[in-house]
């Protein structure tokens, strides 16, 4: 889904979402901003569990728990436009909750989120951005 900014046409923003077919705990949600120059600068992505491992040493790891990445001034300064940082984060347990998590963070306007996100319920996609 392509985005314009608030701030004008040359403010244009790319959005994804993705599910495992098979494992529904592993899915992406994310916005790119596309830069004048060409490049495609990743500025936040949500995530599911989209790890699995019998070795409980390993659970430690990010990508086995709900997650967040996020880019930063350090990664923006650096030239690293793919792979922020993540975080874990109790902001969701589910791909829906995340869905309507990540429409708020990215301020998608509320007839928008209606309009492309009818299968959220008018729970989720009213709570979030305050109403």
């Amino acid at each position: 889904m392509r985005l314009q900014g608030r701030g004008g046409e040359k403010q244009i923003f790319d959005v994804f979402i993705r599910q495992s077919l098979e494992f529904s705990e592993d899915f992406s949600l994310g916005m790119f901003y596309l830069a004048q120059d060409g490049k495609r600068i990743l500025l936040v992505r949500f995530n599911g569990q989209h790890e699995q491992s019998n070795d409980p040493l390993n659970m430690g790891n990010t990508h086995f728990r709900y997650h967040i990445h996020t880019a930063t001034p350090d990664n923006l300064n650096t030239g690293r436009y793919d792979k922020p940082p993540a975080e874990t984060t109790p902001s969701y347990a589910s791909f829906e909750e995340a869905t309507a998590s990540f429409l708020d963070r990215i301020a998608l306007d509320k007839g928008d989120r209606v309009k492309h996100f009818s299968q959220l319920s008018q729970y989720q996609l009213l709570l979030e951005d305050g109403s």
